[in-house]
């Protein structure tokens, strides 16, 4: 990691205090600069893609937008490599957007793709997969250096949280090959009393089930599935919908017991939405919950069919706790934190760009700030992989100098919707990846 970058990553986790507000775009563009050089020697797709378009260095925001991978060049590998069990050619396909040695890995012996990501964890390059809603999971590169400091962001937002310890009801899997399961894990064990975390089930959520029921579902819309997919599909769905009920139920009896005091309830919507139906049932009165209580739910909706004002449901049904909220991804380090105000705070280690819907064009705010379009960031935190990234998210950005809760800008508004569900047919037509998914094709000779 370069001085500048270590410089901004300070600044995100209140470490170092900025004396010119005014400063801090420099810094990022320094810091972005300064990865630049050095993760073109680690990342071919980087690499190959900065000599097409003949960036050798970032001195504007304009530099970046060429330089950005699409959140689809994670997921760009053949799938028949997973379903031929052909290991060495996905680790090959990995190590063009990773800046580890992926290919020195030895894979002989591996069963399936959890088996893969242990073999590569036990190497010192860890994988976060997507949750995989699209039909196909990405999977992110993570080193050691990048590890720890999720851990320490995630202890820091505990910290935020009180200093005092409260129990966790975490509404997810304890263990899992995905970034939520770290970052909950890491922010409850940092708050919690001793013997007080709780998740919503101790079995491991496996990946190769979780792509096998996307595959099967993508199946089903295209008109390609069997009759057998189906059944198995129904089967399964029917058999987990049960279990996590169950698992749910449990978890929300706690949650309920806890109520006269302060807690924290962490995790997905879908259960936490589900708790609140629960609670309903049993007969819990609105606003009975301790007004210390933290409630932060995490991952966005992801197609949920929730009534047009479940936001107001929720905040009757628990009362003055604080509602925690924010807007992220599995690609960046830092997440985007909301303010008293609603919006979505840019963090210091952020570049913030909004794009036109091909993703390949900068555009620039109104006078009054403001600017809507592609949500495309710049995150100088993580090693193991290039940290610009354009999302499939459409959102509302402000980029005036402060925010009306008096910290600073850029910010995004709690509106952020995926260009995906904007299309009649489901389609994103996000077009700036498809050279960097080009290059990775013909290094990979897919």
């Amino acid at each position: 990691m370069g001085l500048e970058a270590d410089r901004v990553i300070a600044l995100a986790m209140g470490e170092a205090v900025l004396d010119d507000i005014h400063e801090l775009d420099a810094r990022r563009l320094a810091a972005a600069n300064e990865r630049l050089a050095e993760q073109r020697l680690t990342i071919p797709a980087l690499d190959q893609r900065a000599r097409e378009v003949g960036i050798d260095a970032i001195n504007t925001r304009d530099d970046l937008v060429p330089l950005l991978f699409s959140h689809a060049n994670y997921k760009s590998y053949p799938e028949s490599f997973i379903a031929k069990g052909q290991w060495d050619r996905l680790s090959f396909w990995l190590d063009t957007v990773a800046a580890s040695d992926v290919r020195a890995v030895d894979v002989a012996g591996v069963e399936d793709i959890d088996g893969w990501i242990e073999r590569l964890n036990s190497a010192g390059i860890y994988l976060w997969a997507s949750s995989g809603t699209s039909g196909k999971c990405s999977f992110i590169p993570v080193n050691d250096h990048d590890m720890e400091l999720n851990r320490r962001i995630s202890a820091r937002q505990a910290k935020a949280w009180g200093d005092q310890p409260m129990p966790v009801s975490v509404l997810a899997p304890a263990t899992a090959s995905m970034k939520f399961a770290y970052a909950f894990r890491s922010t409850a064990e940092a708050i919690a009393a001793p013997g007080q975390i709780s998740y919503l089930t101790q079995n491991t959520l496996r990946i190769q089930d979780s792509m096998r029921s996307a595959a099967i579902r993508k199946a089903m819309i295209d008109g390609t599935a069997t009759p057998r997919d189906v059944e198995e599909l129904e089967r399964n769905t029917v058999n987990g919908a049960a279990a996590r009920d169950d698992e749910v139920r449990a978890i929300a009896e706690r949650i309920f017991s806890l109520r006269d005091q302060p807690q924290v309830i962490y995790g997905f919507w879908a259960p936490l939405w589900r708790i609140l139906e629960i609670g309903k049932e049993l007969g819990i009165e609105d606003g009975t919950f301790h007004p210390g209580t933290i409630v932060a739910p995490q991952g966005g909706l992801k197609g949920l069919d929730l009534p047009d004002d479940y936001s107001d449901q929720l905040a009757r049904f628990f009362g003055s706790v604080r509602l925690v909220s924010g807007y992220g991804m599995t690609e960046l380090c830092f997440g985007f934190r909301m303010c008293s105000d609603g919006y979505f705070h840019a963090s210091p280690a952020h570049t913030l760009l909004i794009l036109d819907e091909s993703g390949e064009q900068l555009l620039e705010p109104r006078a009054d700030g403001k600017v809507r379009g592609r949500i495309g960031i710049y995150d100088a935190g993580h090693e193991g992989h290039w940290g610009g990234i354009v999302t499939g998210d459409q959102g509302n950005a402000n980029f005036s100098p402060l925010c009306s809760c008096g910290r600073p800008g850029p910010t995004l508004e709690d509106n952020i919707v995926r260009y995906s569900e904007l299309s009649e047919g489901g389609d994103d037509k996000l077009t700036c990846g498809g050279t960097i998914n080009s290059y990775i094709r013909g290094a990979i000779g897919g």
